[in-house]
Formats: structure tokens, C-alpha cells, sequence
């Protein structure tokens, strides 16, 4: 397995995507991604979150949405949104660990990303269940959606590179994904700079009109991409997340994502008469449909 795993969980990650630019020693570096106002994570939140106590480290930062989200709700939906954010959390702790280990580099097949991924996750995180199909995707290859089913690419010396995680944490799930500009191709690391401007325009949507259906949600997505100048390339623009595995719990399928076909409101509870809680996806196709990018997180106040 080419790329070293690291023994020890990666504390630190960016907010944001990630431009990776090939520096002279051949070797990728990692530009800064970072945005936002950050707060400490509070004790209190990841206790809650996993049922147990957990001294947290100097130095380990949390973004202020995190505890903001929890101190909205109460009762067992404040827990179960506690717990998912904390799925979250750690599922980025992951995803800084795959950037240190160097998995992503020129010449290497999406397989051989995808197998290190898997590795790394079982072996630093404990992770052994996906709730979903780990997805690498390079080239025009990012051009496709999640059903779509590709044929292998290498990743070249000027390219996008996109994952899609779903590890699940005990019994939580988490749905991440990022992408990363290889090389120096401006229209690429614009690109990858958009897509959480387009994923916050949507978030902020979301939250500020608590009636808004799928469909309409999925429809400002589509809005906020155009406004920079890219098209909306994702079939839908999120969809539900819970316990594993939520994809078997009863209900029209149709009411779980954001997309054109979808009237109902985010807001409405679910089959047990719970809150339900969503993942915004922003999958952005540059103008000339050549390449594209993708980057989601749950959805937090």
C-alpha cells in the first residue's frame, strides 16, 4: 500500500476544500482551506454525543455551529443531532489523517486511493461499516453522480479529485466529501473554492426558512451555482441522515432527498415522529463540462 497511514488520529482539519498544488520536490502540499470563526469544542458536546467521558486535548478546535446546533433543540433529538455531529467531527478527523498519508498524487489509480482510504479507516478510526460506497473520483470522472459507475481513471498531473465518505462511527453515520485541485490549472482551484461559497449559500437557505421543501431547496442550490458561473451537476442536492442503517427505515424514498420531486418539507418528522436531520451536497460542473467538484456536510444551524 503505497502511502505511509499515520498511528495516530490526525487532530487538526480544514473547514473547508482543499487546493493541493505539487510543489518541487514532487511531493503535494496543502493550501490552507480554512474559514469561518472557530470556537473549542466543548467537552460537554462529545460526552453527550458517545455516552462517555473524554478529555479533550489543548489546541483541538471545533467549528461554532457544532454547539450552537445542540443548544436549539432539546429532548432525544438534541442527543441524536449531539451524536451525529460528533460522527461528523470524527469523520473529518479521517479525512485530515487521508490528506497527511499522501494518498492523493498524480499517477494513481482511483482504486488505489480508495483501497489506502479503506485501510486507514479501519486501522486509525475503527471504521469497518460504510453506509454507502466510498467513491474516488478524478478527471471527468467527477462529472458523474453517485449511481453512475465509471470506468477507472488515473489521476493526472493537472486534475480534480473528489471523495465521497459514509463511515459510520458505532451506530452513527456520517456523509462527507471534498475535493482537491492537483496542479496548478486556475480553473480548477476556482472551482474548488466555490463549492463550499455554494454549499453555505444553500446551508443558509436551509435555515432560514424552516417551511422550505426539497424541491425548493434543491432549486436555490441550483441558483447559488449558477450565480458563480458553474452548473448544479447533482441529481439531487442532499438527503436524510441517522442511524445505521437509515436507508432501510419505511417511508417514500422520494421524501428523504432534496430534489425536484420532493414538495415535502425538510422539517417534517419522520416515520417515528422524530426530527430528521439532512446533508446538504453541492456538486458543481465547470462551464464547459469538462470536469467538476463535490463537497457536503451535514446540515447545522
Amino acid at each position: 500500500m503505497r502511502g505511509n497511514i499515520r498511528r495516530k488520529a490526525i487532530r487538526v482539519r480544514a473547514a473547508g476544500n482543499v487546493a493541493l498544488e505539487q510543489s518541487s520536490s514532487g511531493k503535494l502540499k496543502t493550501r490552507d482551506g480554512l474559514h469561518g470563526k472557530l470556537v473549542a469544542w466543548p467537552p460537554s458536546l462529545h460526552n453527550r454525543a458517545f455516552g462517555r467521558k473524554r478529555a479533550e486535548p489543548s489546541g483541538h478546535w471545533r467549528s461554532a455551529a457544532s454547539a450552537d446546533s445542540v443548544r436549539a433543540m432539546t429532548g432525544a433529538d438534541e442527543i441524536r443531532l449531539a451524536r451525529l455531529i460528533a460522527a461528523e467531527e470524527r469523520a473529518l478527523d479521517m479525512l485530515a489523517a487521508i490528506e497527511a498519508a499522501g494518498f492523493i498524487q498524480p499517477g494513481r489509480r482511483e482504486s488505489e486511493v480508495d483501497a489506502d482510504i479503506a485501510a486507514l479507516a479501519e486501522h486509525d478510526f475503527g471504521v469497518t461499516r460504510h453506509w454507502h460506497k466510498r467513491l474516488v473520483r478524478a478527471g471527468a470522472n467527477t462529472l458523474c453522480v453517485f449511481a453512475d459507475n465509471p470506468e477507472e481513471r488515473t489521476i493526472g498531473a493537472n486534475d480534480t479529485v473528489y471523495l465521497d465518505l459514509g463511515p459510520v462511527f458505532e451506530a452513527w453515520e456520517a456523509d462527507i466529501g471534498q475535493t482537491y485541485a492537483i496542479g496548478n490549472d486556475p480553473a480548477h482551484h476556482a472551482l474548488v473554492a466555490a463549492l463550499p461559497k455554494v454549499f453555505e449559500d444553500t446551508r443558509a437557505h436551509a435555515n432560514a426558512d424552516p417551511d422550505i421543501s426539497g424541491a425548493e431547496l434543491y432549486a436555490r442550490a441550483c441558483a447559488a451555482a449558477e450565480q458563480r458561473g458553474y452548473v448544479f451537476g447533482g441529481k439531487i442536492a442532499g438527503h436524510t441522515i441517522g442511524e445505521f442503517p437509515h436507508l432501510t427505515w419505511p417511508g417514500e424514498r422520494e421524501h428523504t432527498r432534496i430534489y425536484p420531486d420532493n414538495p415535502n418539507k425538510l422539517s417534517d418528522p419522520d416515520h417515528l415522529g422524530r426530527n430528521r436531520f439532512w446533508i446538504i451536497e453541492t456538486h458543481l460542473i465547470a462551464p464547459d463540462c469538462s470536469f467538476g467538484g463535490f463537497y457536503e456536510r451535514l446540515l447545522r444551524s
